[in-house]
């Protein structure tokens, strides 16, 4: 069953998040690909659910947080020590830049469950819908800009980014300087996946493909399988965010295969 719970970030926020570990026999332990899947701007984690669920049969594991000011992540400690209850549209500009933070909280669930041979976290993927595609990719930056050390590896764990709508910048948040790093122009597997009867979401999306196709070399169409790892998904739909993973498109097969492509078979 998925596990429910309460992480506190380095700055106080009572981050909740549901845990769906993977369907045990499915693939050993450091076979299983971890998952951050990271909701829009007033969304809240529950919209991953059947997503989620799915991923556990195959043997993904999935953990899905509330980001802070949304769903049940709302509570934050002060300085004096008092609880503050601050929602979504309280939010300062400084609280939504540290929704990074958020996500290396969720991380360190992570690599708990990885030092107990679980899952492997130098498989992680992580998904973003609209906003929180901009936290997905600022957090994957920042994942890749930690030094190695002699003694350990500190970061460089993520490996794949599924951007559902993706924006480039909401109000203060901006993800432009992070699409530049060599990390996430170059190095990551990149899905992106819209509705193309949004003509505003479209063109979005469309840009940073086309962004980030520039800095990648060509791959032949016998190649694509086994090379490919910047993919623009279109569906038929006026749908965005995380509503792209209704059943009735195809957008969850095609998450699907991009995992299995890119990190089971790579």
């Amino acid at each position: 069953e998925p596990e429910n719970f309460y992480r506190r970030t380095k700055d106080g926020w009572n981050i909740f998040c549901t845990y769906y570990g993977p369907k045990k026999g499915v693939r050993p332990g450091k076979s299983v690909v971890p998952i951050i899947m990271l909701h829009g701007w007033e969304g809240q984690g529950s919209e991953y659910a059947e997503l989620a669920t799915v991923l556990q049969l195959w043997g993904f594991a999935s953990i899905v947080p509330d980001l802070r000011g949304h769903g049940r992540s709302i509570s934050r400690k002060k300085l004096d020590g008092e609880e503050e209850v601050v929602k979504v549209n309280d939010l300062k500009p400084q609280d939504m830049e540290g929704m990074v933070l958020d996500v290396e909280e969720v991380k360190r669930v992570l690599v708990d469950k990885n030092n107990k041979g679980e899952l492997n976290i130098e498989m992680l993927t992580v998904i973003g819908a609209e906003v929180g595609s901009i936290v997905a990719v600022n957090w994957a930056a920042l994942d890749w800009s930690w030094p190695m050390t002699p003694a350990y590896k500190q970061g460089q764990d993520v490996k794949a980014l599924v951007l559902l709508t993706p924006q480039q910048t909401y109000r203060r948040l901006n993800c432009s300087k992070a699409l530049a790093t060599q990390a996430v122009s170059q190095r990551l597997s990149i899905m992106l996946a819209v509705g193309a009867e949004q003509a505003g979401d479209y063109k979005e999306a469309a840009r940073i493909h086309s962004r980030l196709e520039r800095t990648r070399p060509a791959v032949e169409k016998e190649d694509i399988m086994r090379k490919q790892d910047l993919f623009l998904i279109v569906a038929p739909t006026p749908l965005q965010g995380t509503k792209l993973l209704d059943r009735a498109l195809k957008v969850n097969g095609a998450i699907m295969t991009f995992l299995d492509w890119r990190l089971l078979k790579k």
